[in-house]
């Protein structure tokens, strides 16, 4: 007798998480789907040795999600560079490049290889409701382009995560 309602009680359980889950991840589907996860086209002139780094436009970011980046090709010798997330307070604001949760870094994330990234950023916990992506060379000269978006509706792990 103990055993069967030992059963009965775990599978009542089993159903209730089954059901909070369920629950967790319509919200979190929510949550992605009101972000700003709409393309944007990027296209960047880095060049070897030099310091200056080209940025996108500033867009809004709406949730504390990984932004999108993906390399599409490039022209000339560039084989790798660094791209910063940067945060802003307004569309106005200079960008500072946050790679961390207690400061910024100017390290920025190495890609070495075309294709689609999660970027790891701290945007939202440092308070910021904008964002941009500055681009710098490794490696190379030239232009390099792609698409970006500062919030994500994909889930992490489909593709590589840029995180120092």
């Amino acid at each position: 007798m103990q055993k069967k309602a030992i059963g009965i009680f775990m599978n009542r359980l089993m159903i209730a998480l089954t059901g909070i889950l369920i629950v967790m991840l319509a919200f979190g589907t929510a949550e992605r789907a009101r972000a700003d996860a709409t393309d944007t086209k990027w296209t960047m002139r880095v060049v070897a040795g030099s310091e200056n780094k080209s940025m996108t436009s500033i867009r809004k970011k709406d949730s504390d999600s990984k932004a999108y980046m993906n390399w599409r090709n490039s022209d000339g010798t560039v084989t790798k560079f660094r791209v910063y997330p940067n945060a802003h307070r307004d569309q106005e604001s200079i960008g500072i490049p946050y790679i961390s949760k207690t400061d910024n870094s100017t390290g920025g994330y190495i890609v070495s290889s075309k294709g689609q990234y999660h970027v790891t950023n701290y945007v939202k916990e440092h308070q910021c409701n904008y964002m941009s992506l500055g681009f710098k060379s490794y490696i190379g000269t030239g232009n390099i382009w792609g698409e970006w978006s500062p919030d994500t509706a994909t889930a992490v792990g489909t593709w590589p995560i840029l995180k120092p």
